[in-house]
């Protein structure tokens, strides 16, 4: 594809957005020549990202706007947007080989959770993949009780990694959680922020601002299945 990820405007910095971006670039390399969904694309940068490697990308979202702009950003013909619910997927049984849903799962209100997970289900192919990635409530909490953590207003549940993997396990059989972490590049400039040692040069001259704002990428991330209560974010791997 010769087109370039149009970044959405809604991430504040460059490192935001490569954190949101690192579960589709884990996802293509399981996305070679398959059919997949992507439930709650949002912009569709994630579809976009993961359409270069696959051979068909379907992204759904339920915000008309969002549809609107993402088929304007991204015009491949092996993408599609279309203007559907996660709760209420308009394909046939075992459709796609891999179903990818991004920053969704803690938005879904909880009578609705099970109907959410057994959509995904219902057009999954046999042998096929879900990829769900979330933030890990653990590491937000920050050693604070929930009673004393604010929770997002547009969130209604946020997840453990011992209770995402509960929750998937009611409909897969087969459920490993990962973490995402700083890769030893990104930790490298993470110790020289928190030091603080070019904090008073110009932006221009301060290798820790180019990092963060221009040079970061999604390698600079890295899922591993261990230390998962200081992980970033959650993916939930599942097969069927």
């Amino acid at each position: 594809m010769k087109q370039d990820i149009v970044v959405p405007k809604r991430f504040s910095t460059r490192a935001f957005f490569v954190q949101h971006l690192a579960p589709y670039e884990y996802v293509r390399k399981f996305a070679k020549e398959k059919i997949v969904l992507d439930a709650a694309t949002a912009d569709g940068y994630g579809a976009f990202h993961v359409g270069c490697v696959a051979k068909e990308v379907v992204g759904i979202d339920i915000d008309q706007e969002a549809i609107e702009k993402a088929k304007n950003a991204y015009k491949e013909e092996s993408l599609k947007f279309l203007l559907e619910n996660v709760l209420d997927i308009d394909f046939p049984e075992e459709y796609f080989d891999i179903v990818i849903s991004c920053q969704t799962i803690e938005h879904i209100e909880l009578d609705k959770l099970d109907r959410y997970l057994s959509e995904i289900h219902r057009v999954l192919k046999k042998g096929g993949m879900f990829f769900v990635s979330t933030l890990n409530l653990t590491h937000n909490l920050k050693g604070r009780s929930e009673t004393e953590y604010n929770k997002s207003p547009y969130h209604v549940k946020e997840f453990r990694h011992a209770d995402l993997k509960n929750f998937l396990l009611t409909r897969f059989m087969n459920v490993e959680i990962l973490g995402l972490q700083r890769a030893p590049r990104n930790n490298f400039y993470n110790m020289l922020k928190k030091g603080g040692i070019f904090k008073n040069l110009p932006d221009r001259f301060n290798p820790v601002k180019r990092f963060y704002d221009a040079v970061i990428n999604t390698n600079d991330f890295v899922y591993s299945t261990s230390n998962l209560d200081n992980s970033f974010d959650l993916l939930g791997v599942c097969r069927k």
